[in-house]
């Protein structure tokens, strides 16, 4: 399977592009159709060109390392190497609609829509240190 041609033009891209390309890959990928894989790889193609991009910018906020917010479309949230949070822009500011964050942990939909990115990470982290503490035992 040839590599799509748009992940070239990621370092050249504005962020506002890559956003839409973000989330028009994942509206491909869950619809599964004929487009789904070079949905799937654009995904995979624009998380590793954040990653390497936010290496090492990223902020702690209890055990999770997030990625700056730069107006992506998806923020991951890590613990050491492992993305186990993410914060998926979810649609844009409007005067009804103020909450568009939503939080994933540990690849589940958490919770309710966030206003802010700042809210959203306290409550990945906060989500995500309950749950390593209900599987330890302690």
């Amino acid at each position: 399977m040839a590599i799509p041609p748009v992940l070239s033009r990621l370092p050249e891209m504005p962020v506002k592009k890559r956003r839409e390309l973000s989330v028009e890959a994942h509206r491909l990928a869950k619809e599964n159709g004929a487009r789904a894989a070079d949905a799937r790889q654009v995904i995979a193609g624009i998380a590793a060109f954040e990653l390497e991009m936010f290496l090492d910018s990223r902020k702690l906020v209890g055990q999770i390392e997030w990625e700056p917010f730069k107006k992506q479309h998806i923020k991951r949230g890590f613990d050491h190497d492992h993305v186990v949070s993410t914060i998926e822009y979810e649609n844009t500011h409007k005067t009804k609609r103020k909450e568009v964050f939503q939080v994933y942990v540990l690849g589940k939909k958490c919770g309710d829509l966030f206003h802010n990115v700042a809210d959203a990470r306290i409550f990945g982290s906060e989500f995500y240190e309950k749950l390593k503490v209900a599987k330890s035992g302690i």
